[in-house]
Formats: structure tokens, C-alpha cells, sequence
């Protein structure tokens, strides 16, 4: 990776896996802290929380531009187009021989989804990062890439702070005796549900 942009890189990788992680806590422990709710209120706030969150990502979708228009955005700058081919010449489970390894072939293949995702999703941190993982040179990234890159990982970071003030991953953090408040302070904030 070029020096310059490989911590930028790895910090927008960074990013992405700690939204993942948070995403998979706060999803993990809805249920178990809407029943904490209902046993506390005496109130099912599930059904409404859902529907919010429902509201909130069409809201999203609409506010911002359609991704599906974008699929691909990246493949329109040649040396991308080129890195994505090499990636995908080298990861696509079609190439494996039969004699590889099962590890390392299955190494590939998420190799080669993981390239896929980024294309689709116009990620070029990743895209980078599959490059990297097959040992293949990584091209210079221009100042507006880079501007681009800063730009997703200070939209990633105020996603973490806002998945970090949830009640949910407050709550599933917390020590057993500061649980009780945080379920109190939630119905206290939300009586106008009730």
C-alpha cells in the first residue's frame, strides 16, 4: 500500500468492523432490553421501537442519493478497474486448483466476495485492502481519493458515537447494578410512548 494512505486505509477498515461490532451487540440485545422495559413499565415498547426504526432507515434511504445508482462507481477509474480484474483473476473460486489447500482456497473466496461487497458498495478502503492481502501493488491514491476516504471514516466515526449513546449497547454494557437506571432513564425519556 502506498505509505501515505495505508493508516488512513486501515482506519476506515477499523471503522467498519467496529459499526459491525456494534451493530451486532445492539442487535443481539434489543430483545433482552425491550423485555427488561416491559417487566419495568409494564409496557411493550418493542412494536414501537421497531416501527421507529423502520421510520428512520426510509427516511435515510430517501434523504440520501440511491446507492443502487453508484454500484460500481469505483471500476470507472481505470487503475481500480484494472486492481479489481487482478483481484478478482486471482480470488475467484473458479481458479482454485483442486489441489489447494481447503483453508486457503476458502481464504480466497472471502477474498473474493469481500471484493465484490466493495465494488458494490463503492468502498475503496477495502477494495485496497483485498489487493494487499493478495500481495499485489496497491496504486497511488490522489488527494481527492484520499478527501473521500476522510470524509467515510468521519461519517463512520459519528456512527459510532451515535451506536455508543444508544440505551441498547448502554445497557449492554453495563454492570449488572447499572442496568436497572438505564432501563429507567429509557422509559423515563420515552413516557409520551407509554
Amino acid at each position: 500500500m502506498a505509505f501515505n494512505n495505508q493508516s488512513l486505509i486501515l482506519k476506515s477498515l477499523y471503522l467498519q468492523k467496529e459499526i459491525q461490532e456494534l451493530n451486532e451487540v445492539c442487535n443481539s440485545q434489543y430483545k433482552a432490553f425491550f423485555e427488561e422495559v416491559r417487566e419495568a413499565s409494564g409496557e411493550d415498547l418493542l412494536p414501537i421501537f421497531e416501527k421507529n426504526m423502520l421510520e428512520a432507515k426510509k427516511e435515510k434511504e430517501e434523504a440520501s442519493p440511491d446507492s443502487k445508482d453508484s454500484s460500481g462507481e469505483i471500476l470507472k477509474n481505470k487503475k481500480f478497474k484494472y486492481l479489481y480484474k487482478k483481484i478478482v483473476t486471482i480470488s475467484h473460486p473458479d481458479k482454485h486448483s483442486r489441489e489447494m489447500p481447503k483453508e486457503q482456497s476458502d481464504n480466497l473466496i472471502k477474498i473474493y466476495n469481500e471484493c465484490l461487497d466493495a465494488v458494490k458498495n463503492n468502498d475503496l478502503p477495502s477494495l485496497l485492502s483485498c489487493a494487499d492481502r493478495l500481495y499485489l501493488d496497491v496504486p497511488y491514491i490522489s488527494e481527492e481519493e484520499n478527501e473521500l476516504i476522510k470524509s467515510k471514516c468521519m461519517s463512520m466515526e459519528s456512527s459510532v458515537e451515535h451506536l455508543k449513546n444508544t440505551y441498547i449497547w448502554k445497557w449492554a454494557n453495563a454492570k449488572e447494578e447499572d442496568k436497572i437506571a438505564i432501563i429507567k432513564m429509557f422509559i423515563s425519556n420515552n413516557k409520551d410512548k407509554i
